[in-house]
């Protein structure tokens, strides 16, 4: 690799570094080129799941009390424990069908308004197709009718038939 590629990306390595010179932390929105990322993850998750798998720091230990500290403070009495609150007076009961009836009340002009819209409009549609095909079709139909009388008008009356 060249000189020059070394050097940027020392530079983006620097640039996610804090101030004490540590990695950036587990929770930055962009990962650097010595994390691994998963395929697919967004870098949040990933970098939760970096900072999950990397130990915690062990707390310092609590200093170990005295008999002069002891002595000094009172006994204090452990507090009762609460007891569970009483489930509230039996909560209403309600049907399944009520509330589906009830849903239904509310959305069926909305519904209706819809479909309505959606159905005329593809009717519409639909009837506009046929009647221009119709018409295509009685166009062609009565230019033949007509064409096929003047034929017979040219031609004459067939042998045999006299008109009056």
């Amino acid at each position: 690799m060249s000189k020059d590629v070394l050097d940027k990306l020392d530079a983006l390595l620097n640039k996610h570094k804090n101030a004490a010179g540590d990695d950036a932390p587990a929770t930055a929105w962009m990962p650097v080129l010595t994390e691994v990322v998963k395929r697919g993850a967004p870098p949040v998750e990933a970098a939760v799941e970096a900072a999950a798998a990397t130990p915690a720091p062990a707390p310092p230990p609590a200093p170990e009390p005295t008999a002069t500290v002891e002595a000094a403070a009172p006994a204090q009495a452990i507090p009762e424990p609460v007891p569970a609150p009483e489930p509230a007076a039996a909560a209403p009961a309600f049907d399944a069908d009520e509330v589906a009836e009830q849903i239904l009340s509310l959305l069926e002009p909305r519904l209706n308004q819809l479909l309505t819209r959606e159905i005329s409009a593809t009717v519409r549609k639909s009837l506009d197709q046929t009647l221009s095909e119709l018409l295509a079709q009685l166009d062609a139909h009565v230019r033949n009718t007509v064409q096929e009388s003047i034929r017979e008008r040219i031609a004459g009356p067939p042998a045999g038939r006299v008109d009056s």
